[in-house]
C-alpha cells in the first residue's frame, strides 16, 4: 500500500502596513492662543485656572501629564549658596489642574520656574482619542 503526504497548502500572508503616525492636535493654555514660550507669573496664574483648550470645533483634552520645576537657592553645609530645582509631575484627568495644585502654584510660583504639559490626549467630536502637542512654559517677571 503505497502512501503520500500532501503538501501544506502555503497560506498567503497579509501584507503588513506600518502603524500610520496620527497628527498631533494643537492645544493651548486657557482661553488664549498660547501654547508654549516665555510667560509672565500673572498671566500663567490666570490661564493655568482655564485648563487645556483645543481649536474650536476639535474636540476636548481628556488628560494630561502636568510636570512643574521650581528653581530655588539654597545653602550647602558651609553656607555657599547652591541653586536646586524641585520637580512636581501630576497625572490630570480631563483639561484642568486639581484644584489643590491650582491654589498651590499661585503661591509657589515665581519667575525661572518651568511648566510642562505633556502626553495631553484629546477627545475628538466623534470620540477618537488623538494626541495633543506638548507644551512648555518658562514663567518670567
Amino acid at each position: 500500500m503505497a502512501v503520500w503526504a500532501q503538501k501544506p497548502k502555503k497560506e498567503m500572508k497579509k501584507p503588513v502596513t506600518p502603524p500610520v503616525a496620527m497628527k498631533e492636535t494643537q492645544v493651548y493654555l486657557g482661553n488664549s492662543l498660547l501654547s508654549g514660550g516665555e510667560i509672565t507669573k500673572h498671566q500663567f496664574d490666570s490661564l493655568v485656572a482655564q485648563g487645556l483648550k483645543t481649536d474650536m470645533g476639535v474636540g476636548t483634552v481628556s488628560g494630561f501629564t502636568f510636570s512643574y520645576a521650581e528653581r530655588g537657592i539654597f545653602e550647602d553645609s558651609v553656607g555657599n549658596p547652591i541653586e536646586r530645582v524641585e520637580l512636581l509631575s501630576e497625572v490630570c484627568k480631563g483639561d484642568t489642574l486639581p484644584a489643590y495644585l491650582k491654589s498651590s502654584l499661585v503661591e509657589r510660583s515665581k519667575r525661572g520656574d518651568t511648566a510642562y504639559f505633556e502626553h495631553v490626549a484629546v477627545r475628538t467630536v466623534d470620540g477618537a482619542v488623538v494626541p495633543g502637542k506638548s507644551m512648555k512654559f518658562v514663567l518670567t517677571k
